[in-house]
């Protein structure tokens, strides 16, 4: 007969959604007010960490898209950056290294890294009145586990964490933690954990919550026929814009089209590969530097947009995902040194695991935006151009992301409707 050992284990979890379900929650979100748009001015250091949190960001969904069977994903890079930010504060040596390289944060301190989360943070969270962000941290300690005060200080003071004492044991804490995650994504995750194993002494939790209105709104959604990645097909329920001006571009196979929310901060790219183009080798071509390249290469463009709405959730282990990103040792029961977060030996991450939810509908969507003063056709123009049609009846790639910094807070696909 087997014998089976735990050992204490260190659970990483990542929570993120998009707008809310219809029916009433609690809490409920924030009145929306106007506020002006500004830029976030971010020093070298904080530029190349902001470049870097893009890398980790593609880097994530190329290695899930290889390797997922499902068509239509949603993924919040950003929200698993949290977690590991957070964790490498109680990480020592080759532990500590692995997290840092894989985030490409290398050249930065913990101190540049933790002051640069609580700055993004802040700016995240209040730059939009007309758009929500809601990121939220927190620490579960098992009742009489150990943890250094200097760990949690450092995670409370830059990245809020709520530090909770609770025993893992007792069906309560189940309760508790998924009642926490559920308010705090108001309602679209109400059910993160299915259960916690005894052996947890410690779970990591991140939530990134987003709702953002369009700028521009849309009427009611028609029936139009969407070709799945397999070649079936679908009658689904699109939005038509016929003659709007978008920021809008053509490189490397893909036709890019920038559709802004709220004061213009956050918007959303939607990416419709060309049709002869092989769906596949488009996460390849994902990189910092073309990012950095379409974005800045995109202008306002007259087109007549047909985007079908969605409602997708999503939910993935991605521990095979992080090693393949260079991060071992903090799996390790054997090799992890979390000597920073406890004296109690061995303590390693048993699980990094992310659910994700996002709805795209005639109202909103979870979303980044576009500055939108840049979006309208060059008034130097006499002759009126013909609009292009921009019509994302296959499969796709999306994008959201901040505008000043160009930051990815969510990237998916979507091949089956």
């Amino acid at each position: 007969m087997k014998k089976y050992f735990y050992l204490p284990t260190l659970l990483l979890l990542a929570a993120c959604s998009a707008e809310a379900p219809v029916d009433t929650i609690t809490p409920q979100l924030p009145t929306r007010v106007h506020t002006p748009r500004y830029d976030l001015e971010l020093s070298t250091n904080e530029q190349g960490m902001a470049s870097a949190n893009n890398t980790f960001a593609f880097n994530l969904f190329q290695q899930v898209k290889q390797t997922e069977s499902k068509h239509n994903i949603v993924l919040s890079p950003l929200s698993v950056s949290y977690v590991l930010s957070m964790t490498a504060n109680g990480a020592v040596g080759t532990t500590l290294n692995e997290i840092k390289s894989a985030l490409g944060f290398d050249a930065y301190s913990l101190d540049d890294i933790n002051a640069f989360y609580q700055k993004l943070t802040d700016y995240l969270t209040t730059v939009d009145g007309e758009t929500f962000v809601g990121i939220a941290n927190s620490i579960w300690l098992n009742k009489g586990f150990k943890v250094l005060p200097e760990f949690t200080q450092v995670n409370q003071e830059y990245y809020l964490g709520e530090v909770q004492e609770v025993d893992m044991s007792k069906t309560a804490t189940l309760r508790k933690i998924n009642q926490w995650v559920n308010d705090k994504t108001f309602g679209c995750i109400p059910d993160l954990l299915s259960d916690i194993d005894p052996a947890t002494r410690m779970m990591l939790i991140n939530t990134l919550y987003f709702d953002g209105l369009w700028r521009t709104q849309f009427g009611n959604p028609k029936d139009e026929t969407f070709t799945n990645e397999d070649g079936s097909k679908s009658v689904v329920k699109m939005l038509v814009a016929p003659e709007r001006s978008y920021r809008y571009t053509v490189a490397d196979g893909i036709r890019m089209i920038e559709l802004p929310y709220g004061n213009a901060t956050y918007s959303m790219v939607i990416m419709l590969p060309e049709e002869e183009t092989d769906l596949h080798t488009i996460p390849d071509k994902f990189t910092q530097p073309n990012w950095k390249a379409w974005m800045e290469g995109s202008k306002g463009t007259l087109l007549n947009l047909t985007l079908p709405t969605f409602n997708i959730n999503y939910e993935r282990t991605l521990n095979q995902d992080v090693q393949a990103l260079g991060i071992y040792e903090l799996f390790s029961s054997s090799g992890a040194d979390l000597s920073n977060i406890s004296v109690s030996k061995p303590l390693f991450a048993s699980k990094i695991f992310q659910k994700a939810y996002i709805k795209l509908d005639q109202y909103g969507t979870t979303a980044t935006a576009a500055t939108a003063e840049t979006l309208f056709t060059d008034p130097g123009i006499i002759e009126r151009p013909v609009p292009i049609d921009f019509f994302v009846n296959r499969p796709f790639y999306y994008i959201i992301k901040e505008n000043s910094t160009q930051s990815i807070l969510f990237i998916g696909c979507i091949g089956e409707l």
